[in-house]
């Protein structure tokens, strides 16, 4: 049966540096979008001119992606859990994989500078992924579904280990899978492994 996830485990990993992205001219219209977004919204000058990798504490960025194909009844729990991160410096890139649920409304209505949404055609959500991943500004990357809520300072206690093991490839925890009927489970990815 279908479940959703409730404080959900996401491996956070370091991305290759790339020199080059596939799609330059793609990359520069979505930060020119985003530049003009930041200007027209006045409420969000808390954000620094452009997102970097670190923030003027120091904080690392981490792009966050959700892929979302005819989820609109869950997407917005998920971006919500996401924008409301303990954690400060991140983006989130939503991909929209050719929905026809009404989603691509929902992604034109958000308004924070954060969010960076891009539409394809109905590929997978691992392309959806990968498509995100060619599109992130910060070499740290989280994946959350768009079915999943976070804790809010999932990516807070995420990075705090990171900062104790530098030399990780990727940081995970245990989520807490709920079923249609109510029932719960905790999962420990270490487990399955």
């Amino acid at each position: 049966p279908p479940r959703s996830t409730l404080f959900p485990y996401t491996t956070l990993f370091r991305s290759k540096k790339r020199s080059k992205l596939a799609d330059n001219d793609n990359r520069q219209k979505i930060v020119n979008e985003r530049e003009e977004k930041r200007k027209s919204d006045s409420k969000l000058h808390f954000l620094s001119e452009e997102l970097k990798d670190k923030n003027s504490s120091g904080c690392v960025g981490i792009s966050v992606i959700i892929p979302t194909y005819n989820r609109l009844k869950t997407l917005p729990a998920a971006v919500e859990s996401v924008l409301e991160q303990t954690y400060g410096n991140l983006e989130l890139i939503i991909v929209d994989d050719g929905s026809t649920d009404g989603t691509e409304k929902y992604l034109n209505s958000l308004k924070d500078v954060r969010v960076c949404c891009i539409r394809g055609s109905h590929k997978g959500a691992g392309a959806a992924r990968n498509i995100g991943v060619k599109n992130a500004r910060f070499n740290l990357i989280a994946f959350c579904d768009s079915d999943c809520k976070w804790h809010h300072n999932k990516l807070e206690k995420q990075m705090k280990e990171w900062n104790k093991y530098p030399e990780a490839a990727l940081i995970f925890c245990r989520f807490r899978s709920i079923n249609p009927d109510g029932s719960e489970k905790i999962v420990v990815p270490i487990d399955s492994i």
